[in-house]
């Protein structure tokens, strides 16, 4: 047989900047899914802290985290993922490159690579591979990725395609952001060239 599935997730988040390199956020999310005829919902919630040095960035994340979704009325916990990260910058060319390392509680551990083209803070162009550690070859999730980004004023749109393992059907990914306050912004990439509110 078959069956459809879907999931959507909106959330809150705020970042303090402490110095002029050191920012921290946290963030809660509402998620709902459906899978089949089975639906849940749940919130979680996600940290994480950003250091900047001249053309070098690192960062560290927990996402998922303290949270439970509920299906038909059983609660079971959001798989919680823990990452880090570093980027180099060229604003002169517009350019990053950024590598994650992911640690998902449910899933293989992944590497993600990715590059950045911004021109005039209003258009991003990505591409990236992932590769999830440990997995059979043509894993659904790994492989090349391609995405885009554009907005100003505060707002921004991305669009990112993950094209999967051999086999796999691609996968679209949509984010629209609103920074209150910003005439323009670049919302930050993942290493794997797509990109999602943070």
């Amino acid at each position: 047989g078959s069956f459809s599935a879907s999931s959507m997730a909106l959330g809150f988040n705020v970042a303090e900047r402490f110095t002029s390199n050191v920012s921290v956020g946290l963030g809660a999310q509402f998620v709902n899914e459906s899978l089949g005829d089975m639906g849940g919902s749940g919130v979680t919630f996600n940290a994480g802290v950003q250091m900047q040095r001249g053309i070098w960035g690192l960062g560290a994340a927990a996402q998922n985290v303290f949270g439970k979704m509920t299906y038909s009325g059983v609660p079971y916990p959001f798989p919680g993922n823990y990452g880090v990260g570093v980027s180099v910058s060229d604003p002169v060319r517009g350019l990053r490159f950024a590598l994650d390392l992911n640690f998902p509680d449910a899933y293989y551990s992944d590497v993600r690579t990715g590059i950045e083209w911004r021109y005039k803070e209003h258009l991003a162009l990505r591409t990236g591979y992932r590769k999830e550690m440990g997995a059979q070859s043509g894993e659904p999730l790994g492989g090349p990725t391609f995405g885009m980004g554009a907005g100003s004023n505060g707002f921004w749109f991305d669009y990112g395609l993950v094209m999967g393992g051999s086999g796999a059907t691609a996968e679209h990914r949509i984010g629209l952001t609103y920074r209150p306050g910003l005439n323009s912004t670049v919302p930050g990439m993942h290493a794997d060239g797509t990109s999602n509110p943070p």
